[in-house]
């Protein structure tokens, strides 16, 4: 049977087969329907579209589009409304070339009456496109490339959590599924620099310097003087007008570092951990260290785990509290296994890492972390230290672009421990997370022997600016600004668990920066043609690697950093302020009706041409 053609307006001739059913796929039809919503009203693409093909309104152009998606990107809300109510066009199809849907289209074009209509027909803003990125990813991705965000701009916390110890700060004890804002540092008009969050307490350091803490308090964590659990934040005043600038929690204590160099702790002071001399049972206010006072090598960092704290500069590492093979010194069955006040670690200096320092030259710290189980350092020269079971181990060598460093962890010698803490210890394996200057995780586990890459499972790339260990994975910041809990999956042919063999000292294989340990006395193995010894999953320039399964953590869009328990109940996360990188604030100018009104009524008279306006007011009784 013969075509027959009707003339568009443009003069092209549209063939129209009569063979054309609700099944039609042609590709021709579907690139016509695309052409002419782009130009045109909405009343007469109805019509065309009913006219033209019986499946217009579900064909694919040559581009891998619908008619929803061409409408949504062009703003044609009305026949948005039409392809969707009348003809069912469903609403989360995705194009052929990023995977949009047609609500992350009219976002992007910037149809906004469009997203209006596509959210009340019930678009979801959460599906994923080709990138794994979901309506409100785009929309925050799109910011000036000037804007950083640095903990220096206006912050405030999110937290989220199970809350059974209140250390989350909200006022009910009420789980938070979500990341959800803290208004009680809005309403005052503070701006959070860290959160340092623990198993019982939370510690909160703001922009000026003021320190506000809640949680569980006994034995005096919470520093307000007394043992009372406190559910919302409250400031710690007993700092003497210092400044903090760093905080370090454990579930037992606390650590404050002040701008002049000065450590302040307080809370329990069972292992001797606080550091002061005599060692007082527990302290429920801040004081101050006397062995950090007017010290020529001003302490630079700190941290803090249940049985020891850390203090750091660029130079040395100072360790105090129970000695558990995690302070870097040696084993000595007759001596006091608690060190009152800091003592320096020389195990570093007679580490592996040392022989790589010229002569006359120092140990240059540049990352410290702890945990209960160990202590590990990083150091100019690109070498990553443990302290543990009484030994200093070398993890990597010539890792030159360490951001940061993270320990979880692990558990001091049993045998150091006093008897009715023996019983409460659960050791978890000890593990160390890397995260590099260009944004790459890597994971250390006590029972594997080398570093292990970990590579996310999304669609695009994921520069990884912040993270934290917990019991069940890790929580990761992305440099974007979006959050991810993370677990990690190491295939079926990673190498089994085995322990590693007890040395004085050990040493990276020369040439890999995650060298498996080694005796430093004796002689590297040789690799041979039938060794079956299992692999890792996976590898990548010739680093084991691990596959990271994310979920994305929704209201965390310009994350600065992330914290959490160590524990997986709650979590907390630094974010700036949307406001803090607006370059044209809209500025409303007040009511000018309050003048206008009293100056017509100054100037009003009855007998006058000029006024128009009779105001008759009675009064009623």
């Amino acid at each position: 049977m013969p075509e027959k053609h009707t003339e568009k307006e443009s003069g092209e001739l549209l063939p129209r087969c009569s063979e054309c059913t609700r099944r039609c796929r042609s590709r021709q039809h579907a690139d016509l329907v695309s052409a002419a919503i782009t130009q045109g009203d909405d009343e007469p693409l109805i019509s065309y579209l009913s006219w033209v093909c019986h499946a217009a309104a579900t064909g694919t152009d040559s581009a891998g589009r619908t008619p929803l998606h061409v409408a949504a990107s062009c703003g044609r809300t009305q026949l948005v409304e039409w392809l969707v109510r009348v003809r069912g066009v469903p609403l989360d199809t995705k194009d052929a070339e990023s995977g949009m849907t047609a609500l992350q289209r009219a976002v992007f074009y910037g149809q906004l009456g469009t997203v209006r209509t596509l959210l009340s027909l019930g678009a979801s803003a959460l599906t994923q496109d080709h990138a794994d990125m979901t309506t409100y990813d785009g929309v925050h991705a799109d910011r000036p490339p000037l804007v950083e965000l640095t903990p220096s701009a206006p912050c405030e916390p999110y937290v989220w959590g199970a809350n059974p110890w209140f250390s989350i700060g909200v006022e009910r004890i009420k789980a938070r599924p979500v990341p959800e804002p803290l208004d009680v540092f809005r309403r005052a008009g503070l701006w959070i620099r860290q959160i340092a969050m623990s198993k019982f307490h939370t510690v909160f350091v703001t922009q000026s310097g003021e320190v506000f803490s809640c949680g569980h308090g006994i034995g005096g964590r919470l520093g307000h003087g007394d043992e009372e659990s406190v559910m919302a934040p409250r400031p710690v005043r007993a700092l003497r007008g210092e400044r903090c600038v760093q905080a370090a929690v454990s579930a037992e204590h606390t650590v404050l570092l002040t701008e002049s160099g000065g450590v302040w702790t307080y809370g329990l002071n069972h292992a001797c951990q606080l550091g002061h001399s005599p060692p007082p049972a527990q302290l429920t206010a801040p004081r101050l260290v006397d062995w950090s006072r007017g010290r020529r090598d001003r302490i630079t960092g700190v941290c803090a785990s249940r049985y020891h704290t850390v203090l750091w500069n660029s130079e040395a590492l100072y360790c105090v509290g129970l000695n558990g093979g995690q302070l870097g010194q040696h084993k000595d069955e007759n001596a006091d296994k608690r060190f009152i006040l800091p003592r320096k670690v020389t195990m570093l200096d007679r580490s592996p890492a040392s022989s790589s320092v010229s002569a006359g030259g120092a140990l240059r710290l540049t990352h410290v972390a702890c945990s209960d189980g160990g202590t590990a350092a990083a150091t100019a020269a690109g070498d990553v230290l443990l302290l543990s079971e009484y030994r200093c181990r070398r993890i990597a060598s010539r890792l030159l672009n360490v951001r940061a460093l993270r320990l979880a962890g692990g558990a001091p010698d049993p045998g150091s421990l006093p008897a009715g803490r023996a019983a409460e210890s659960r050791p978890e394996p000890l593990r160390l997370l890397v995260i590099t200057a260009a944004g790459q995780l890597l994971l250390w586990h006590q029972q594997w022997p080398t570093l292990t890459r970990c590579v996310p499972d999304l669609r695009r790339g994921l520069s990884v600016a912040d993270a934290e260990l917990d019991r069940h994975g890790l929580i990761l910041l992305a440099e974007s600004g979006q959050a991810f809990t993370a677990t990690v999956t190491h295939g079926k042919e990673a190498p089994a668990p085995a322990a590693a063999a007890p040395v004085t000292h050990s040493r990276a294989v020369p040439g890999h920066p995650a060298g498996a340990e080694r005796d430093r006395h004796s002689p590297p193995k040789q690799a041979t043609k039938g060794d079956s010894r299992p692999k890792p999953a996976g590898s990548a320039g010739g680093v084991p690697t691990a596959r990271l399964h994310l979920t994305r953590l929704p209201h965390i869009h310009r994350g600065v950093s992330v914290t959490c328990d160590g524990t997986g109940g709650s979590a907390a996360a630094v974010q700036c302020d949307p406001r803090a990188f607006l370059l044209e604030v809209p500025q409303v100018s007040p009511s000018q009706l309050r003048r206008d009104l009293g100056r017509l009524l100054s100037s009003a008279d009855e007998t006058d041409s000029i006024h128009d306006l009779v105001l008759l007011v009675s009064r009623v009784e």
